[in-house]
């Protein structure tokens, strides 16, 4: 089964289609189950995988638009990981350019591990997404604990989840106080770790 379903894999590979064939074969396949999903795309034979629908037309969200599909469920944070994920990255290049600016060395081995400065500091550095609840935004910090950084920058975005609210910058042993939500307003101990901007 699994040699099986590697050939098949290899042999979708090999087909190039365009972006017509890619939508009526979407279409048709939407006709016939009433629904689409990523499992069912990539468990039909005779479609290409969901994969190539996210390449080819940006994402699986854009690609069922075109066929006019909405999906029940909101599938909107697909698209705000995605757009985190290259946030993350530019936030760390210019961490890198500000860290070499004042004289300091930054390293990092990938991206699964700490970044060092200096060779001796480790830093996490973790994005936080705005959620808003009865026109209340809240944020939840996720520590990295895992990596054991000896500080972490904690990014909070602003509620279209696609620009910077602020920055607060915790110590391993002051982690503890960051546990809880934060909310717009968390009172002098909190606000004491926060930042306008990176610099």
């Amino acid at each position: 089964m699994f040699y099986k379903a590697q050939g098949i894999f290899e042999k979708r590979k090999l087909v190039r289609y365009s972006d017509e064939e890619l939508l009526d074969k979407l279409k048709n396949l939407y006709e016939k189950h009433g629904k689409l999903n990523g499992m069912l795309i990539n468990e039909t034979r005779s479609m290409p995988s969901s994969a190539v629908y996210s390449n080819h037309f940006g994402s699986l969200l854009r690609a069922y638009e075109l066929v006019g599909y909405t999906p029940e469920r909101d599938m909107r944070y697909v698209e705000i990981n995605n757009f985190i994920r290259s946030m993350h990255s530019d936030i760390l290049k210019i961490v890198e350019e500000k860290t070499c600016k004042v004289g300091a060395t930054f390293s990092q081995t990938n991206k699964y591990e700490n970044i060092l400065i200096n060779n001796e500091i480790a830093l996490s550095l973790v994005i936080s997404r705005c959620r808003v609840f009865n026109n209340h935004a809240r944020w939840i910090v996720k520590f990295e604990r895992n990596k054991n950084p000896d500080f972490t920058v904690a990014i909070r975005l602003n509620s279209d989840n696609k620009t910077i609210h602020d920055y607060y910058v915790i110590s391993r042993f002051d982690m503890e106080d960051l546990e809880a939500k934060l909310g717009e307003i968390n009172g002098f101990l909190l606000d004491s770790y926060r930042y306008d901007n990176i610099d």
